[in-house]
């Protein structure tokens, strides 16, 4: 691996173009997404989660490596819900709040929850090419009942990622959960989430997608 060195008398360029390759060698070490593989968010640990709660979206960060092309979503599902269903989203995120913004990038309608199982289905949005960086992954359901496998309380995404504004909530004493962010939403279509007001639950309640790359 070439490694890079700062020296005393480098222009700003140069110091940021050996930041930058630093940055590479450090943590960008990811071979590259294959058309037709299925993945999970780069650093997501799937766990045991607890209820999404009915009309409510719930989003974890992740981030990316490298480019990729994303045409399906989905999760597992622990817990059914008879009769209910969910559906999930990837939201950009406003570097500025921390926060999802703007419209759904990549989303996909309505998964039954009839069955305890892996669900999935196409997004619809059309040849939806994702950029390295961090982006925001959201799920919501019409019941309180179903139940999903989650993040890890081990990956702890927000507080690395992202921050919070309260210092428990950086380093929870509680081991089995996840920090979950949350806005009111009626279920439906997705909504844009630039003016929504958020809440963050120290509880593993969202689901973990998994995705399939083109």
């Amino acid at each position: 691996m070439a490694k890079s060195t700062i020296t005393n008398g480098q222009d700003g360029a140069s110091v940021r173009s050996a930041l930058n390759t630093m940055f590479d060698d450090l943590y960008i070490r990811h071979p590259g997404y294959i058309a037709g593989n299925w993945y999970m968010p780069f650093g997501h640990v799937s766990a045991a989660g607890v209820s999404l709660g009915a009309n409510s979206i719930r989003c974890v960060p992740f981030f990316l490596p490298q480019p990729v092309t994303i045409t399906n979503m989905g999760v597992r599902i622990s817990t059914l819900s008879a009769g209910g269903n969910i559906k999930v989203a990837i939201y950009a995120n406003n570097a500025a709040t921390g926060r999802p913004t703007g419209s759904a990038l990549a989303s996909t309608g309505n998964m039954a929850t009839d069955t305890a199982t892996i669900v999935s289905a196409a997004i619809a949005e059309t040849s939806v090419v994702f950029t390295p960086g961090i982006y925001w992954m959201c799920s919501w359901a019409d019941n309180a009942t179903v139940i999903c496998r989650s993040q890890s309380g081990a990956s702890g995404m927000v507080p690395q990622l992202i921050g919070t504004t309260t210092e428990a909530n950086a380093n929870t004493a509680i081991t089995s959960t996840s920090l979950t962010i949350a806005s009111a939403q009626t279920y439906g279509a997705w909504p844009s989430l630039t003016a929504a007001s958020f809440t963050e639950a120290t509880t593993a309640s969202h689901a973990t997608i998994h995705f399939k790359a083109a």
